[in-house]
């Protein structure tokens, strides 16, 4: 092979590879960007009531509604994020923006080294009645971006937080000992898997479909509780 032809192999291979090096760098750039909220989800969530329940604990909905879920989950849990994006949505327009179901939400940190942190910021914006849409910041970016100090002060600024009182708030673990509090008291009473719903006492393990027959989805066992219930 003659120098000129060796020499023009070299340069095809060294542009080869400054291709795929970068297509590898624009893939990971669009790998880490922040996920966007899905803005109808976010709407509903800004529209329906909200409040807190006697034991602390976060829910949306009417306060007398006539079913009561309790959802145990994690924020570092994948299989909480599934919930919260395939299940989720059809639980608050269907039954918790029709008046029937109030949705309590029992943070858990347990599964892995995200959960304790996304527990603290959640709790953190939970003190400028921000909660919900912290949450869903959290769920769409779990995977994307660490729930480490900058990355939570970065999305309660997004989200329009005092940075302030969020900052004080987590700096100084307000919320750290009632958040592993909380959690020993869950496994204490057999909660040791996310998510775990409870509906009007009735536990039930794992990302159940929405709507299925058989074995009875969410949307089944909240109408059998609204039945029992006489609605």
């Amino acid at each position: 092979m003659s120098l000129r032809k060796r020499n023009n192999n070299r340069f095809l291979v060294i542009g080869i590879a400054s291709v795929v090096a970068l297509l590898v760098l624009v893939l990971v750039v669009i790998a880490n960007r922040p996920r966007q909220t899905d803005e109808e989800h976010l709407s509903l969530v800004e529209s329906l009531p909200k409040g807190v329940t006697i034991d602390g604990l976060p829910y949306i909905g009417v306060e007398d509604a006539p079913v009561t879920m309790t959802v145990y989950e994690d924020l570092g849990c994948p299989n909480c994020r599934r919930f919260f994006l395939e299940v989720e949505p059809g639980i608050l327009s269907e039954y918790v923006a029709e008046g029937k179901v109030k949705l309590v939400i029992y943070q858990l940190a347990f599964v892995n080294q995200q959960s304790l942190p996304g527990a603290e910021g959640a709790a953190c914006a939970q003190e400028q009645e921000r909660y919900w849409e912290f949450r869903d910041a959290l769920f769409n970016n779990q995977g994307v971006r660490q729930f480490n100090r900058e990355n939570l002060v970065a999305i309660a600024e997004e989200l329009g937080l005092d940075r302030q009182a969020f900052t004080s708030c987590y700096d100084f673990a307000n919320h750290t000992q009632e958040i592993i509090e909380r959690s020993q008291r869950a496994a204490n009473f057999g909660i040791n898997a996310t998510p775990t719903s409870d509906i009007n006492g009735q536990r039930h393990v794992g990302v159940l479909p929405f709507d299925q027959a058989d074995p009875p989805g969410i949307k089944q066992l909240l109408d059998a509780a609204l039945a029992e219930a006489g609605e």
